[in-house]
């Protein structure tokens, strides 16, 4: 009877460090993109597959705090990518919208066409159909950031954010020409 009590605190104990984990990753991507993030409240945090939202309240350029956002962010592998900084409102359903894309055909077209680019260039072996088969690795890291370049391109509520996050994909695409993946 001990050891079941025993193996129940363990596993309580573990679960718990699995969510500290998981919400510092998230917190830790919003205060990259905060004035002042040594100031931020947090709040709610709700998932989804691979999205997620956070509740949050930063001082701004003025020094006060600027009332409650959300931010929205993405699984991208190990760490989080944040898509939105400063929405009103999050729900699951948001979260699901952006799980399950209407855009998810573009999105795989870019895809293909990033490895098709680093296949060209022999960067690649001509057998990797997914970004998963890639060695961690410069190559990789590259991929992954172009990926999310243009899924934020396509999913972007109006055509000068779309505008920045293709600047941002083009620019990183020029590494292409100098780039080593071993």
């Amino acid at each position: 009877m001990r050891n079941v009590f025993l193996l129940a605190a363990i596993a309580a104990a573990l679960g718990g460090c699995g969510q500290a984990l998981f919400d510092d990753g998230i917190k830790t991507a919003v205060r990259g993109r905060l004035k002042d993030p040594d100031s931020a409240k947090w709040g709610e945090i709700i998932q989804y597959k691979n999205f997620a939202c956070i509740k949050y309240n930063a001082k701004n350029s003025y020094g006060g705090y600027g009332g409650s956002s959300w931010a929205v962010l993405e699984r991208n592998g190990d760490s989080w990518d944040v898509r939105h900084i400063d929405r009103e409102s999050c729900d699951e359903s948001h979260l699901a919208h952006l799980a399950e894309p209407i855009n998810a055909p573009a999105k795989k077209a870019v895809l293909e066409a990033v490895l098709a680019a680093f296949k060209k260039k022999q960067l690649i072996d001509a057998s990797i159909t997914d970004e998963s088969m890639l060695p961690h690795g410069p190559c990789r890291t590259l991929i992954g950031s172009l990926r999310s370049y243009a899924n934020a391109a396509i999913d972007a509520d109006n055509k000068e954010e779309r505008a920045n996050w293709k600047s941002r994909f083009d620019a990183e695409f020029k590494k292409i020409d100098s780039m080593k993946c071993s």
